[in-house]
C-alpha cells in the first residue's frame, strides 16, 4: 500500500498547478485535472472549498474522489500519510527536568492520579514518554504527555468532525437563560483497553507508569472525546457539549428544566463527573468559545476587544499576521473590516518590504474603532423567516444572511465576503452576481439546506434565469446552467431589490475579506474558447461584430453593465 502511494504521488509531481483540459481525439471526452494544494499560499479551508466545489461542477464519480484528492497533494504532503503506513516501533524517551517551583505540584498530581487508579506504577516498559506540566489558571497542575516524539507519529489518527461554530450557536437559539456545566478532567474518564495501556507509559521523575484512561497529548483525543459527548447527548434540545463544556438552555424555565435533569441523567448512567465549582447555573449571559451570548444573540467580550484594542503597533510580518488573527475571529460581526485592514493584508504578502506606513497606521486604528462597535448579530432561529442577499463587484463578492422579525425589520445573523481570483474578475457582470448567489448558498449551508428562504439581488436579470418556472434557455451560458444545477437543491423565492436598498451585500462585495482569496481557473471558459478556435472566423471578427450589429451590440452592452434588459424600447429576446 505504501509503495502505490508513494507511486501515485511520483506520478502527480509534475501536474501543472492550473486546472488544465486534455482533449481526447477519439472519444473526444474531455478530462479535467484538479489544481494542486499549495500549503505555502493556501490555507486548507480554501483548498476544502474549492475541492468541494470542483467535485459538485464536474460531477466526479464517487470512486474517483479520493484519487482526485491524492493527486493534488504535493511531495511534501506525504507526511500527512504516513500516520497510516507508520510501522509500531516502540519509542524510550528519557524523564525530563521538572522546574523546582512545580515539582512539589507535580508530585502531588501524579500521587492523585495513581490514587483514583489512573496510572499504575510499573518497573519497565517498551514504551515511554516523558511528561509536561502545563500550570492552568486556579494554580493546579495538568500532567500532559508529550506524545508527539513517541506514539502519535505511529498512529492512525481516528477522524471525527468537531462542531462549527455556527452550529453550536445555532443550537442555542430562543435561549432565555443558560446553564454552564464542565466535565472534571474530561479525557481521564474515559477508559483505555489494556493492549494501549502500555504503549501510552509515560516517563516522571518517580518512575514508570502506565495510563489505564485517556491522557492529554494524545493525538486524535480530542476527537475520540468530541465523538463519545456527540453520540451521548445526541438529540437533546437545548444542550450543546464543546470538548469538556456543556451550554443548556431552554425556551422558558421548564423546558430548562427539563434539559438539565435529561443531562443529568445521562451523566449519571455514564459515570461521568462534572466539577461543581466552574458550573453556573441559570445565567442571564454566558462567555462561550470567545463571545457572549445571551437572550438578544451574540456579543464580543470584553478581554478579546480589550486585546486588539490595547495591542501594540506590530513591528513585523508575524505580528500583523497575530493582530489579523485575533481580529478576523469577529469578522462576522463587522462589515467593512476586509477592507478597512486592506493595508495591513498587503504588509503579508510574499516579496513585499515591511514598511509600517500611514495608511498602515489608519488602518490600525480604525480596525480598533470597527470592534468596539456594540454590533449585534441574532441567534438563528428556525421559526423566523430568512433571508440571504448578495452582491457582487468588481474586485469581491458579499452577501448578509438576516432574520426578518414580525415588525417586518431586517437583523443580520453574519456577514461573509471574499475577493474574487484573477478568473473571476474576468465574468461577465451576471455571471459575477450568479457567483455570488452560488457563494453564500454555500456559504451558510447549514441555515439554509432543507428550509424555504428568500434570495435577494440587485441584478434584475437573474430574476428571470434562477426564478423562472420555465427553466433556462436553451443558449444559456454553460456556467449559469452549472450554478442553477446546484440551486435546484434549495428551497427559496429570489427577489429583486434595488442597490440603493441593497447596502449591506453591496458593501461587502466591494469591500471583500482578502485573506480568503481563492483562485480557481474556469475550465468552462477555457473548453469555451477551444471550441470557437476550430469555427471559420477569429474571435476578434466574432468581437468586433458582435458589438457593431444592432441587437447584439446593445445586448452585449447590457450584459456588462447589469442593466435591465427590458426596459422601454429594448428589443424582446429570447
Amino acid at each position: 500500500m505504501e509503495q502505490q502511494i508513494a507511486d501515485l504521488l511520483r506520478q502527480n509531481q509534475d501536474l501543472i498547478r492550473a486546472l488544465q483540459i486534455r482533449e481526447d481525439s477519439h472519444s473526444h471526452k474531455v478530462t479535467v485535472q484538479f489544481e494542486k494544494f499549495d500549503e505555502e499560499n493556501e490555507n486548507f479551508d480554501s483548498f476544502i472549498e474549492r475541492f468541494e466545489t470542483y467535485l459538485d461542477v464536474q460531477n466526479v464519480p464517487i470512486a474517483n474522489r479520493a484519487k482526485v484528492f491524492v493527486s493534488s497533494l504535493s511531495a511534501k504532503l506525504y507526511q500527512l500519510l504516513k500516520n497510516l503506513l507508520a510501522p509500531d516501533i516502540p519509542s524510550d524517551q528519557t524523564v525530563r527536568t521538572v522546574p523546582f517551583a512545580l515539582k512539589g505540584r507535580v508530585e502531588n498530581e501524579i500521587d492523585r492520579l495513581e490514587k483514583e487508579g489512573i496510572i499504575e506504577k510499573v518497573d519497565s516498559s517498551e514504551w515511554a514518554t516523558p511528561v509536561v506540566p502545563v500550570v492552568k489558571s486556579d494554580g493546579s497542575i495538568r500532567l500532559c504527555a508529550d506524545y508527539s516524539v513517541t506514539l502519535n507519529p505511529n498512529l492512525i489518527v481516528p477522524q471525527h468532525p468537531l462542531p462549527r461554530l455556527d452550529e453550536i450557536f445555532g443550537s442555542l437559539n430562543g435561549g432565555k437563560q443558560f446553564t454552564k456545566l464542565d466535565f472534571k478532567h474530561a479525557y481521564l474518564q474515559m477508559k483505555v483497553h489494556p493492549d494501549s495501556q502500555k504503549l501510552m507509559t509515560i516517563n516522571t521523575h518517580k518512575g514508570l507508569y502506565i495510563c489505564k484512561r485517556l491522557m492529554y497529548g494524545l493525538n486524535g483525543a480530542p476527537a475520540i472525546w468530541q465523538r463519545y459527548v456527540d453520540g451521548l447527548f445526541q438529540g437533546m434540545d437545548g444542550v450543546k457539549v464543546f470538548m469538556d463544556d456543556a451550554r443548556i438552555t431552554g425556551s422558558d424555565e421548564i423546558s430548562h428544566f427539563t434539559a438539565l435533569e435529561e443531562f443529568f441523567k445521562k451523566c449519571r448512567e455514564h459515570g461521568l463527573k462534572l466539577n461543581l465549582n466552574k458550573s453556573k447555573f441559570f445565567q442571564n449571559e454566558i462567555n462561550f468559545l470567545g463571545h457572549r451570548i445571551d437572550s438578544k444573540g451574540l456579543h464580543k467580550t470584553d478581554e478579546k476587544i480589550s486585546a486588539v484594542v490595547n495591542a501594540p503597533v506590530p513591528r513585523n510580518v508575524h505580528e500583523v499576521k497575530s493582530f489579523l488573527g485575533l481580529v478576523n475571529f469577529y469578522g462576522k460581526f463587522c462589515e467593512n473590516l476586509a477592507t478597512i485592514a486592506n493595508p495591513l493584508h498587503n504588509l503579508t504578502k510574499k516579496n513585499v518590504r515591511f514598511l509600517w506606513s500611514k495608511d498602515c497606521q489608519v488602518a490600525f486604528e480604525q480596525i480598533k474603532k470597527e470592534i468596539c462597535s456594540p454590533k449585534i448579530l441574532v441567534h438563528y432561529d428556525p421559526s423566523l423567516p430568512l433571508t440571504l442577499a448578495s452582491d457582487a463587484s468588481p474586485v469581491g463578492i458579499g452577501c448578509v444572511l438576516s432574520h426578518v422579525y414580525p415588525d417586518g425589520s431586517e437583523r443580520p445573523i453574519a456577514f461573509a465576503s471574499r475577493t474574487l481570483s484573477g478568473s473571476e474578475k474576468k465574468y461577465s457582470q451576471i455571471d459575477k452576481e450568479a457567483l455570488s448567489i452560488v457563494w453564500a448558498v454555500r456559504k451558510f449551508y447549514l441555515y439554509l439546506k432543507g428550509r424555504r428562504f428568500t434570495l435577494i439581488t440587485d441584478h434584475k436579470p437573474l430574476i428571470a434565469i434562477f426564478g423562472s418556472k420555465r427553466g433556462l434557455p436553451v443558449l444559456a451560458a454553460t456556467r449559469l446552467l452549472h450554478y442553477a444545477l446546484i440551486l435546484q437543491s434549495f428551497e427559496f423565492d429570489i427577489i429583486f431589490r434595488k442597490t440603493i436598498e441593497h447596502g449591506n451585500a453591496d458593501f461587502l462585495s466591494r469591500l471583500p475579506k482578502t485573506s480568503e482569496e481563492l483562485e480557481v481557473k474556469d475550465d468552462i471558459t477555457i473548453f469555451q474558447m477551444s471550441q470557437i478556435e476550430a469555427l471559420p472566423v477569429t474571435s476578434k471578427e466574432l468581437r468586433r461584430e458582435t458589438s457593431k450589429d444592432i441587437e447584439l451590440g446593445p445586448l452585449l452592452r447590457a450584459l456588462r453593465e447589469g442593466k435591465d434588459l427590458q426596459g422601454e424600447g429594448s428589443p424582446v429576446y429570447h
